[in-house]
């Protein structure tokens, strides 16, 4: 008689993660792609179809075991075959990041009976009145919220469980980050690059930034340029601020590119400048940090706090543009450039202690296997 063979290996934890869309900008993507094996992991898109989310995940982790779903159906037959899909594979835990995504979760959590985790992205005073209300009945709903950094989950209403909040900042892949040359600060040079690369929206001021550098280039005859990467809202209202100001031959607009080319751009910067009057946690920051570039950046909670302390930047009171051009041209004129040099290093030596992708993705696996534990 044949022996049944028995199954030794451990039960995989379920895993479906939501969230808007899926692109190389995504923060929390690459965190969720890189979890430990001992997770089953599943990508249910809100604004994006089936096919062109499962062809930016295979394209940007060819290595990936990712099933991806997608909520943009054409008929509710299709929305009741991708409800009747989820519920079959039985996840044990829902995962969203952005307020659309996370009210579905909500709904998902009861339909499923699955535990529910919010991640926080952003201080909650920067959120506009949907964007809280989404979030408000998604916070009483979870099981877990996680924030991603301190001054992030102080931002938490008051009425939400405390016990259910964790702090994990966000992750940035090492290996995939091109250094700077710091030797160039001791230098005095006849040329320079600052830049930042950001989302063009109201949270990022970059009206400041701009202002700022018209004012550099009003006091110094040093050749310098600005190069800005992203987009967004005001993508077209800061072109026209440029344009106003007559520094169209100095500022360059990138766009939104792939992430490998944003580290090639920023290797090249002289300074990456934050000008943020609200931030979450800022991956610019660090991901310039760890680049060995010296950074200049808003005094606003969480910044100073993510970086590693006020020694590892120049901080500078958010939009003092004054402020912040003086610290530019203090860099040009290398006076105090070794400053500059010190404080790199420290920022460098700081994020790749503490937010290594994998280092992080420990964090989250710990606590989603805790919550597991929750039900034995």
């Amino acid at each position: 008689m044949k022996k049944k063979s028995i199954n030794l290996e451990p039960k995989k934890v379920k895993i479906l993660t939501l969230f808007n869309v899926v692109n190389a900008t995504i923060t929390g993507l690459e965190n969720f792609v890189s979890l430990s094996p001992i997770f089953k992991k599943y990508i249910l898109v809100t604004n994006q179809s089936k096919e062109e989310a499962q062809n930016i995940i295979n394209s940007l982790y060819p290595k990936n075991n990712i099933k991806v779903f997608s909520l943009k159906v054409n008929s509710y037959k299709a929305t009741l075959e991708l409800f009747k899909n989820i519920k079959d594979l039985k996840i044990d835990i829902i995962h969203s990041h952005h307020a659309k995504s996370s009210l579905f979760s909500v709904i998902f959590k009861f339909i499923f009976n699955s535990k529910l985790v919010i991640t926080v992205h952003s201080n909650f005073n920067a959120y506009n009145f949907l964007q809280k209300l989404f979030f408000t009945i998604s916070y009483l709903s979870s099981d877990l919220i996680i924030c991603n950094s301190k001054n992030t989950k102080n931002s938490i209403p008051i009425f939400i469980d405390k016990s259910k909040l964790s702090v994990i900042y966000n992750g940035i892949n090492l290996n995939k980050i091109k250094f700077g040359n710091l030797e160039k600060i001791n230098n005095l040079k006849k040329s320079y690059i600052f830049g930042t690369a950001c989302r063009f929206v109201w949270q990022k001021d970059l009206t400041t930034l701009i202002k700022a550098f018209h004012f550099l280039k009003s006091n110094t005859n040093v050749s310098v340029k600005l190069i800005l990467i992203g987009g967004g809202p005001q993508y077209k209202q800061i072109i026209k601020l440029v344009n106003r100001l007559k520094l169209s031959k100095y500022v360059q607009f990138k766009g939104i590119i792939d992430r490998n080319s944003v580290y090639e751009e920023i290797s090249n910067f002289d300074l990456f400048i934050v000008t943020s009057v609200y931030e979450g946690f800022c991956n610019a920051l660090i991901e310039a940090a760890a680049s060995n570039i010296p950074l200049i950046s808003t005094s606003i909670k969480p910044l100073p706090e993510v970086i590693g302390g006020l020694n590892n930047a120049m901080f500078f009171e958010k939009r003092n543009y004054k402020e912040l051009a003086n610290i530019m041209i203090k860099y040009i004129q290398g006076h105090e450039r070794f400053k500059f040099y010190e404080k790199a290093l420290r920022a460098k030596k700081y994020v790749s202690e503490y937010y290594s992708i994998n280092l992080i993705c420990e964090k989250y696996s710990h606590e989603y296997l805790k919550l597991m534990s929750k039900n034995l």
